[in-house]
């Protein structure tokens, strides 16, 4: 029902758009919010330089590469895992691909800042090196001037290599059409979250939109942030963080706040924040408040039933239908005198001892997030640094960019556990206990003393890491 309701708010919110056309919407209201932040490394470019050419030019090959992983028992497999397996297999195809990427991507890493701010008249907008990373501050999101970047350096550079097929016609379209900005803290998930705050501060004419309008409150305390960059130009609030990718590797649901996560959570907060106020989700009411319909169809569904199915004689609980929109407030539950005994009863209780809502803590939600992003740009770097024998080698820079903290919480104890994930195909196998497991190899430890390395720089004391 929580689901439904949502699909409601999210008609009014985006005119009744289809469910296809929502994210794009959303990602129009964000590139309208105001000022982007853009960050683009060597890996990056050549990235999206082997990605982009496999998928125009080698489609079949990545094709025939997913199925095969299917076939073996690998589940959920993405068009994306398939293509990296492409990109670094041994044939010969994949090795000149991997070589001529590395060699172009470093000609035009190194011209981008140049040729780029040629594009941009505003001195305070234009690219520039912080360490080893291209950093980019726009007014909105203008992603395409990067894009050409990128682009016009390809062509200048592809001579007889495998690359100048993707720079004409077509693929060329193809190309730039498969370059997208990704992003990194505030996703489409988030813009989603907030365009139905706005519309429901505009109309809050229920007693469940009001409900929905806290929730989604609570719930963009917790992911969105207030950013903030040091230049000559002063302190500069920047709306939206990301980098450039290949939409092959920009899975969704990759980000904890992408759309794919945050709705089933908003549904569940949703649901507790309707039940508590005894208001039902229909934004109606029925002779029985919500959380006493809720508890007895779940007796008669997770109790009742089973038991009947072994032969025992038991009397469901009868659970009313909601009746027609009303927008008055349920004032308690009504009692109802259980009809099945013993068992109906203590089931019943079960249920409404299951029921307390757990309220999550903001405090330091945003402190958290912000160290979320600062571990990000920072362990691609300290990854590359660690790498070599007898531990995993860098060749493409892949790993090392797959590597992303996606949340840091507190143990019981107050310490920090930071969250991490990266590219399971095919580096798992190298985890203690996979096929290829072994200590040394292991992409966990690389990754613990990498994040410990980077915890250092920020003073952060006792904490712990977990693979999620």
């Amino acid at each position: 029902m929580a689901s439904k309701f949502i699909d409601k708010l999210l008609e009014e919110t985006y005119d009744r758009a289809r469910k296809s056309h929502i994210n794009k919407k959303a990602r129009e209201n964000i590139d309208k919010a105001g000022l982007h932040y853009i960050e683009i490394t060597k890996a990056d470019i050549e990235s999206i330089i082997s990605y982009n050419y496999v998928a125009i030019r080698m489609s079949k090959s990545v094709s025939t590469e997913r199925k095969r992983l299917v076939a073996s028992g690998a589940e959920g497999v993405t068009r994306g895992e398939a293509a990296q397996n492409v990109i670094e297999s041994n044939s010969p195809t994949a090795t000149r691909v991997r070589q001529e990427a590395s060699e172009i991507s470093e000609i035009i890493f190194n011209q981008f800042v140049d040729t780029y701010n040629k594009k941009v008249s505003e001195v305070e907008y234009q690219a520039k090196f912080t360490g080893n990373i291209i950093t980019i501050l726009q007014p909105r999101n203008h992603a395409i001037k990067a894009k050409e970047t990128i682009l016009e350096g390809l062509t200048s550079n592809a001579g007889d290599t495998l690359f100048k097929n993707i720079i004409k016609g077509r693929e060329r379209k193809s190309f730039t059409r498969r370059t997208q900005f990704l992003h990194i803290g505030k996703t489409v998930g988030v813009q989603i979250l907030n365009d139905l705050k706005s519309n429901l501060t505009l109309k809050p004419d229920t007693a469940a939109k009001k409900a929905a309008l806290d929730v989604i409150m609570q719930m963009l305390d917790n992911v969105e942030l207030g950013w903030s960059i040091d230049d000559s130009y002063s302190n500069r609030d920047i709306h939206v963080v990301g980098k450039l990718g290949q939409t092959l590797i920009n899975k969704p649901g990759s980000d904890s706040n992408d759309w794919t996560n945050l709705r089933p959570e908003l549904e569940r907060r949703l649901a507790d924040e309707l039940n508590n106020r005894r208001i039902d989700l229909g934004s109606g009411q029925s002779s029985q408040p919500f959380d006493e319909r809720a508890a007895k169809h779940l007796i008669n569904e997770q109790l009742l039933k089973p038991l009947k199915k072994k032969g025992v004689k038991v009397t469901p609980f009868k659970v009313d239908k909601p009746k027609k929109r009303s927008n008055t407030l349920k004032k308690g539950p009504v009692s109802k005198t259980p009809r099945a005994g013993g068992i109906a009863a203590i089931g019943r209780k079960k249920v409404v001892q299951n029921r307390k809502t757990q309220k999550r803590s903001d405090t330091g939600a945003s402190d958290m997030l912000k160290l979320v992003v600062m571990f990000n740009q920072k362990l691609p770097d300290a990854i590359v640094n660690n790498m070599g024998s007898p531990a995993l080698e860098n060749r493409t820079g892949r790993f090392a960019n797959s590597v992303r903290v996606t949340d840091i919480t507190k143990t019981p104890q107050g310490f920090p556990s930071v969250g991490y994930t990266y590219q399971k195909s095919p580096y798992q196998t190298f985890e203690s206990g996979y096929q290829q497991g072994s200590p040394e190899y292991d992409p966990r430890n690389l990754i613990n003393k990498s994040i410990r390395e980077v915890a250092a720089e920020f003073a952060i004391g006792r904490f712990y890491t977990r693979r999620v």
